[in-house]
Order: structure tokens, then C-alpha cells, then sequence
């Protein structure tokens, strides 16, 4: 893996970077590729954790970002809480603290900022009865008076409602928000992947990792 993250430092295109990215990534592991990267510099790491950002919106988007784990470090469907996006945290703040004078960056900061999960919380849903079709009641045959009569439904006690798991929990309530989000992103990504190609030559170029309009 380390060769594999080395190779990304020296692209100097946006179709090598994505080749390469590609190459890295099938579904990533944010801890075992940040156990690969402890000898980069906070720049270096900062970058490498936006292409795998791009990577997972461009080809997932935010919605499955958050529901395939990434946003959470690899945790699927944890709490929606912001301090669970260990991921997320950690590229927003290597921005704040590497790359907050970019400009290309500043608009790509606000949708960081503005990314938010809203989840079906409830475990519990009523349901409509479906042996009585909501009535409470069933119509059956009593062969002893050879006449049709109403009987109490014996699945929902008369209510005409059942209580079921709703199959739905844990599902995202705010996906017309995050599809939002991934427009705005894709309208600035040919932006932001350029800027990371002249970072990278840049850094490439560099012994000191300073990089121009830092």
C-alpha cells in the first residue's frame, strides 16, 4: 500500500491521479490506510484524504458516504452524530489547518460544513392490520345458524393496527439535501482536482513540502 500512496505524489495529471487513486482504492479502509501514512507530512496526509473524498462523492455521493461507513471511518450506519464523521472531521480540519488560503478550496470547506445526517430513529411503526384490512373485524361463517357474522380480528384485537419493526430505521431522511451537496460538488471538482495537480507538482518539486499559495 505505501508504494501505492507514494505513486499518487507523483502525478502530474488529473487522468493520472485518477488511474491511480483507482488503483489504491476498491473500498477503502480508513484506518489501515492511515496506519500508511504516519511518515507523510500533515499536507501530504491532508490530500491523500480529499482524493479519497472525491473518489467515494464522484462515484457513491454523500448519501452512501455516510451509509457505507466512510464518512464514520469505516463504522456503517453508526449514529448520526457529527462527532462520529472521524473521517470526515479529519479532512475538514487537515483543510482548516494545510489549505484554508486556497480558493479553490474555500467552496469545497462549505459543503464539508454543511454535510449532515438525518436518520429514522424509530424502531416501532404502526402498521394498518392486514388480516382485517384496517376494519377490526373479520367476516365469518357460523355453520351453526347458517349465517355470516362479524368476529373481533384475532391478529390486532379490534384495534385495525399492528405494531411492526419498521423495516426503514436507520434510513436517511435528508437524502433531497445530501443529492444537493453532490451537485454543488461536482460543479467545483474539475477545480479542486486541478489545484491538487499543481499542489502535488509542487510538492514533488519541493524538499521543504512548501507549496505555493500556502
Amino acid at each position: 500500500m505505501k508504494k501505492k500512496i507514494n505513486r499518487i505524489f507523483e502525478s502530474d495529471s488529473i487522468e493520472d491521479i485518477e488511474d491511480k487513486v483507482e488503483d489504491l482504492l476498491d473500498r477503502w479502509d480508513f484506518e489501515k490506510i492511515n496506519a500508511s501514512i504516519n511518515y507523510l507530512s500533515d499536507c501530504k496526509k491532508t490530500i491523500l484524504h480529499l482524493l479519497l473524498f472525491d473518489h467515494t462523492i464522484y462515484n457513491l455521493g454523500h448519501q452512501d458516504y455516510y451509509t457505507d461507513g466512510y464518512a464514520c471511518g469505516g463504522l456503517s450506519f453508526t449514529k448520526p452524530d457529527s462527532e462520529n464523521y472521524i473521517f470526515h472531521n479529519s479532512l475538514l480540519y487537515g483543510l482548516y489547518e494545510n489549505f484554508d488560503s486556497i480558493e479553490e478550496f474555500k467552496p469545497l470547506i462549505e459543503i464539508l460544513e454543511k454535510f449532515r445526517i438525518d436518520v429514522d430513529g424509530s424502531q416501532r411503526e404502526t402498521k394498518e392490520c392486514e388480516n382485517c384490512n384496517g376494519v377490526g373485524t373479520n367476516t365469518i361463517y357460523n355453520y351453526d345458524n347458517s349465517e355470516f357474522e362479524e368476529e373481533e380480528c384475532t391478529v390486532c384485537g379490534g384495534e385495525g393496527e399492528t405494531m411492526e419493526n419498521n423495516t426503514d430505521s436507520g434510513g436517511v431522511l435528508n437524502a433531497e439535501e445530501l443529492n444537493i451537496l453532490d451537485s454543488n460538488y461536482c460543479s467545483i471538482r474539475t477545480n479542486i482536482i486541478s489545484r491538487i495537480v499543481k499542489i502535488l507538482v509542487d510538492l514533488y518539486n519541493s524538499t521543504s513540502n512548501v507549496v505555493e499559495g500556502l
